[in-house]
């Protein structure tokens, strides 16, 4: 007996193939993030305020909608990778209270300047593509957002092998290597934040003009020869030379502006110090050479310290520290 197709079966076909319409449109667009509807939001979110602004306006910043205590966030913080999540406490603060009492959660990792400007090329790529769009679908209730420099966009995930999605992916992964000081994952993912960020590049390079193209970095080279000899880009430098040499190199290499809260728009050196040492050099030359650059970067912070706040640079708070590192980097390399 052949079946009769009811209104409700036609009605029921048109539905789903609706929503794969609608998914695959999503999906499509998912190349791209979108500018960030609720930064305001994000701005004033105390969880954000107590860990990812400390100092950094480049960050990663996941959200479940459905599960407040499950939020978590990366953000790099000079030349420190910054992982923190949000947990809920036991049951017995909820059975006492009524509440759920947050549990904060940091981690920290060390960054060489490469792995760095990886991670921020690809933020910066990322959030220059964003493109606003009238749909987006996401299956899990979760809002991921990224910010380069109070430029910020969101999405929400999982959408297939989408460039969204591998961002995403790729910076879970970050987070992953820094809770658990796994340096393999970390020199892996920073692999894959170079592939992203060139398809990136690749995709929309036409429309949008890239605040960081692909350009070598200004470098300092300071070697220590077999012969306890100071070498400063292959020429002879004495030690008491050094420390100067170093604060010329950092005012003067190519600098991008970059908006420092505190600060504002403020002119940042590119510069990277590259320090090396021959195996037969004494190792209280080495200790000296590396405490001529400390001093020359500190005493570089405290000058800008002085003519912004009025103050040295151990005298001012938390806060206003962090803005004076973030304008006066220590880009060394060993």
């Amino acid at each position: 007996m052949k079946k009769r197709h009811t209104n409700k079966d036609f009605a029921a076909v048109a539905f789903c193939t609706l929503l794969f319409a609608l998914a695959a449109t999503s999906v499509q667009a998912q190349n791209l993030f979108i500018p960030a509807k609720d930064a305001d939001w994000i701005d004033d979110d105390p969880f954000l305020q107590q860990t990812v602004f400390e100092g950094s306006n480049c960050y990663y910043f996941c959200n479940p909608a459905l599960s407040w205590h499950k939020k978590y966030a990366l953000s790099l913080h000079d030349s420190t990778l910054v992982y923190v999540r949000v947990l809920r406490d036991d049951w017995k603060s909820w059975l006492l209270t009524g509440f759920w009492k947050p549990k904060t959660l940091r981690y920290e990792m060390s960054l060489r300047q490469t792995e760095q400007r990886a991670i921020l090329d690809l933020l910066e790529a990322a959030t220059q593509t964003a493109k606003p769009r009238n749909m987006d679908i996401g299956t899990d209730g979760a809002t991921c957002y990224l910010c380069h420099n109070a430029r910020k966009v969101e999405v929400h995930y999982p959408f297939g092998g989408t460039l969204t999605t591998l961002t995403v992916n790729a910076l879970d992964s970050l987070c992953y290597a820094t809770e658990h000081n796994d340096r393999a994952v970390l020199l892996r993912q920073i692999e894959t934040c170079r592939t992203l960020t060139d398809e990136f590049r690749q995709l929309y390079q036409s429309t949008c003009n890239f605040l960081k193209p692909d350009k070598p970095y200004p470098v300092l080279n300071i070697h220590i020869s077999s012969d306890n000899e100071i070498l400063v880009n292959d020429k002879p430098c004495s030690l008491q030379q050094l420390k100067d040499v170093v604060k010329t190199f950092m005012d003067t290499s190519g600098t991008e502006i970059i908006k420092i809260k505190h600060l504002g728009e403020y002119p940042v050196s590119r510069g990277v110090i590259n320090f090396s040492s021959s195996r037969n050099a004494l190792y209280k030359l080495y200790c000296d050479v590396q405490k001529e650059i400390t001093t020359a970067i500190n005493e570089l912070r405290d000058d800008l310290a002085l003519k912004k706040f009025g103050k040295k640079f151990e005298h001012l708070d938390t806060d206003f520290q962090a803005a004076i590192n973030e304008a006066v980097p220590l880009n060394f390399e060993k």
